[in-house]
């Protein structure tokens, strides 16, 4: 892709791309490179998370659990906090207010 030969040839963005990623490709061969591993999605307010025996903790910085929960439950905001999440027992409480009437607590993430 250095000569006005191969400009012509590769003239749309769609055929640079594929010379591009195939350069790619063959530097990631030569060079050994490992895929790196995809990162954790972030939590989402409202997913459905379905629980089986989870620690459950009043706090994110709680160190004793205060007790365990089976079955299915919803992200309350999907914040993120000392890795331990909210939750709330049903999907039309995740964001309501005032926090403490609608979280159940928090679990850990993982």
């Amino acid at each position: 892709m250095d000569n006005a030969g191969d400009s012509r040839i590769i003239d749309t963005d769609a055929e640079l791309k594929t010379e591009g990623e195939a350069y790619g490709k063959a530097l990631v061969s030569f060079l050994k490179l490992a895929k790196k591993p995809e990162a954790a999605s972030s939590p989402v307010a409202g997913e459905k998370i379905p629980l089986q025996n989870a620690a459950l903790y009043s706090s994110a910085t709680e160190k004793e659990e205060s007790g365990r929960v089976t079955g299915t439950y919803w992200l309350y905001d999907g914040l993120t906090v000392n890795s331990r999440c909210r939750i709330t027992n049903k999907a039309e409480n995740a964001g309501k207010r005032p926090v403490d009437k609608y979280v159940t607590g928090w679990i850990a993430l993982g």
